[in-house]
This record gives C-alpha cells, sequence and structure tokens, in this order.
C-alpha cells in the first residue's frame, strides 16, 4: 500500500468517529440550511437532470433534497455502483431500490437505466457524498473508486455535501482524485481555487510523484522488485503518451515558436526513456532510468520549467479539456521485454541514439 493510500486508510475510521459525534440536534438544523445553500447554486438551479447520491449511514440525508428537486421539475438520477464492470449506472428517479447487506440503497440492476453515452445529455450536474472534504475540493470516499471513475468518464459539474466539522484543510491526493466545483456545508458554499492551468499543471506534477514512487519501490531495498517496476513502465508510457499526444500538440497550436526547441529536448528525452524500458529490466538499468527521470522532471516542473511556460500559453477551456483528457487515458499496452543487439541500457546511450533518430 502506498503512502497516500495509506494515509486515506487512516483518516477513514477517524472522519467517520467524527460524523457519528455530531448531536441529532445539530444534524436536524444543519441539514435544511445545506439543502437550501445547494438549491440556490447556479449549476443547480439551471440544471435540467441531476445526478443525486442516496445517503448512507451518518452522511446528510438527500431525500428531501431529491423530493425539492423533483418539485422544480427535475429529473433525478440515482446512481448504482456495480461490482460487476466497477463502474456507476444511473437510473431515473422514481426506481425500485434495494438494500446493500452494509445499508446502502441503491437502484436494482433490473430499473430501468441511462445508457453511457445518455449521460452527457440528460446530466447535468452531480451532487457527491464522501467521508470528507478538503479546502481544494478533494473527496474521501469509502476507497471503491466508483466517484472517482465516474466523474473522469463523465466531466459533469460535482457538488459536495457535507457537515462543516468533515470539511478539513488538506487530505491525501492522489492523480485519480477528480475536486468538486464546489462544496456545500451547513455554513458556506466553497468553491476552489478554479484555474485550470494551475489544476493541470498540479495533476502533471502529481503523476510525477506517482510514477517516481513505484520506480522507488522497484528499488527499494538492495535488490530489484520486477512486479513494481512492470507497473512503473505501464505508468510512465501513459504519462510520456499524455505529454506527446494531449499536452505539446495543445501547446504548439497556441505558441508554436516560443517552446519549440524546449519540446524537442522533452522529447528526446522521452524517447531515451522508452528505449530504456524495451529491454529486460535490473536494478543497473532501472537505476539508469532514475537517474534520466530526476533531470527531466526539474526541466518539466521547476519555476522557468516546461509545465510553467506551456501551459500559461492554453486558454481556460484547453487546459479544462487537457485535464478531462489525461485523467480519462487509458494505460498503454504494453509489450514483452526485448534484448536484441539493438537495445541499450545506459541513460548516455539511450539519449545519444534518441538524438540521432531526430537529425
Amino acid at each position: 500500500m502506498n503512502e497516500v493510500l495509506r494515509a486515506k486508510a487512516e483518516l477513514r475510521p477517524k472522519l467517520a468517529r467524527r460524523a457519528e459525534q455530531i448531536p441529532p440536534d445539530r444534524r436536524d438544523a444543519a441539514e435544511p440550511r445545506m439543502r437550501a445553500l445547494a438549491l440556490a447554486l447556479p449549476e443547480i438551479r439551471d440544471a435540467k437532470g441531476v445526478m443525486v447520491c442516496l445517503s448512507f449511514g451518518t452522511e446528510p440525508q438527500t431525500r428531501a433534497l431529491i423530493e425539492a428537486l423533483q418539485a422544480e421539475g427535475k429529473a433525478v438520477y440515482l446512481p448504482r455502483a456495480d461490482r460487476r464492470d466497477r463502474q456507476l449506472h444511473l437510473h431515473r428517479w422514481p426506481c425500485e431500490l434495494r438494500t446493500l447487506s452494509f445499508g446502502l440503497d441503491q437502484p436494482t440492476r433490473a430499473s430501468p437505466q441511462l445508457a453511457a453515452e445518455e449521460i452527457e445529455t440528460k446530466v447535468d450536474v452531480a451532487i457527491i457524498l464522501g467521508l470528507g472534504f478538503d479546502a481544494s475540493g478533494i473527496r474521501l470516499g469509502h476507497g471503491s473508486g466508483y466517484v472517482d471513475r465516474f466523474l473522469t468518464a463523465h466531466p459533469l459539474p460535482a457538488i459536495g455535501l457535507s457537515f462543516e466539522t468533515l470539511v478539513v484543510p488538506t487530505l491525501p491526493r492522489a492523480t485519480y482524485d477528480v475536486p468538486m466545483t464546489a462544496l456545500v456545508s451547513e455554513d458556506r458554499v466553497l468553491r476552489p481555487a478554479a484555474d485550470p492551468r494551475e489544476a493541470l499543471r498540479e495533476w502533471l506534477s502529481l503523476d510525477h510523484r506517482e510514477i517516481d514512487r513505484q520506480l522507488n519501490e522497484a528499488l527499494a531495498g538492495a535488490g530489484f522488485d520486477p512486479s513494481a517496476f512492470a507497473r512503473f513502465r505501464e505508468r510512465l508510457l501513459r504519462h510520456i503518451g499524455i505529454e506527446e499526444r494531449l499536452l505539446f500538440p495543445a501547446v504548439r497550436s497556441r505558441d508554436p515558436e516560443r517552446e519549440a526547441q524546449r519540446l524537442a529536448n522533452l522529447r528526446i528525452e522521452h524517447a531515451a526513456l522508452t528505449t530504456l524500458l524495451v529491454p529486460t529490466p535490473d536494478r543497473a538499468l532501472a537505476a539508469e532510468i532514475q537517474t534520466l527521470l530526476v533531470g527531466h522532471n526539474e526541466s518539466e516542473e521547476g519555476p522557468e520549467g516546461v509545465y510553467a511556460s506551456c501551459i500559461a500559453a492554453l486558454h481556460d477551456d484547453d487546459a479544462r479539456q487537457l485535464l478531462h483528457a489525461a485523467r480519462a487515458r487509458r494505460p498503454v499496452p504494453t509489450t514483452s521485454y526485448f534484448d536484441g543487439q539493438a537495445t541499450v541500457r545506459t541513460a548516455a546511450e539511450a539519449l545519444a541514439k534518441a538524438r540521432r533518430s531526430r537529425r
């Protein structure tokens, strides 16, 4: 278990206990205020179709909110978590419900549901619950990932509902965590900093940290972990694909001359890294890759780095679309390792080979 997952696992029971300690009279007073603030949000006020999570356990109750939305003539859709495909499916309310073993009500599988391609046209906003939220809009759920996978596939405005005592300054964050558009408690509406360029830069940097963590895991101790390296290899190839196929073309279309040389240098390093992922790995090869990645990441992330200058050239809508596409990008299919005569095993050889191929 990595550090982010471990930190989340440690926080879940703490926040659950905090929720259990909210007095009933405070809940009763808080929920109508929370509901009124949510209904006044433009994302909800102007919506025709709204996804609403049914509350569970100590979460804010959403039945009255659902009734209020219906009274305003809005279509309400309830999510169903399906263990077979690990996705959320949306069902128009009212529909038949079943109670799961741990007490959550959700639509039955047999109830009519939206096709995936209908969600974008029929659902305008999603109302999300969780164990806790932070000031940047990050949500702590129960660890199954259904909500983040749904919001990655369907980039709807997401409105978090939470008691104020469960809004904390900072939560552990992974690249798959999708921030809320707004967070509503009984006391306030919190809109996290919404600069899409900064959100994109932060996401790319977070992905670097995860890639570094996986490589460190492969090199932990005095030995070498091939399984951890395989996960690192897949994640690094996905990240390179995001930059080559999404970020660099977007930057070129906005400012083709300014970043041409720096992008060319990064592409040489990408080619070198990809070359080093071809042969069967060992500890020495992984160390060569790590040496190359340190300088590469610095040239991208620093104050004068490519992320800062490249992303600054993007328009807001470009940055939003690029971040959504990056989150949704699937892992790159990896091939078997190959140890032919043309393979190289050092950073210097890989860089030299990449430069020759670019001439």
